[in-house]
């Protein structure tokens, strides 16, 4: 990776409030995932390859998804974190 060869790193697209809590996931493994938080943590998780902090996203979504969500979440799973994650949105459609 061309990252491994810099001294500093820039990433984009992330809030600094999202890092922060990226950050905190990965020194101490806790998180506080909440329906305002959930996509961009995801998006970080998915852009940081953090497999364990998606499939935790993805565990929340399931557990948050009604008939009012079930679409948007749909295309952010399947943009975001794959086909399995996605398959298990398919009752709601």
């Amino acid at each position: 990776m061309l990252e491994s060869e810099k001294n500093v790193i820039q990433i984009h697209d992330l809030e600094p409030s999202t890092m922060e809590a990226l950050l905190k996931y990965m020194y101490h493994g806790r998180i506080d995932v909440s329906v305002e938080n959930v996509q961009t943590l995801l998006q970080g998780a998915s852009m940081l390859n953090l497999v364990m902090l998606r499939n935790i996203c993805c565990q929340f979504l399931q557990l948050h998804i009604d008939a009012s969500n079930c679409l948007g979440w749909w295309l952010i799973s399947l943009v975001l974190s794959g086909v399995m994650s996605v398959i298990l949105f398919y009752r709601w459609i």
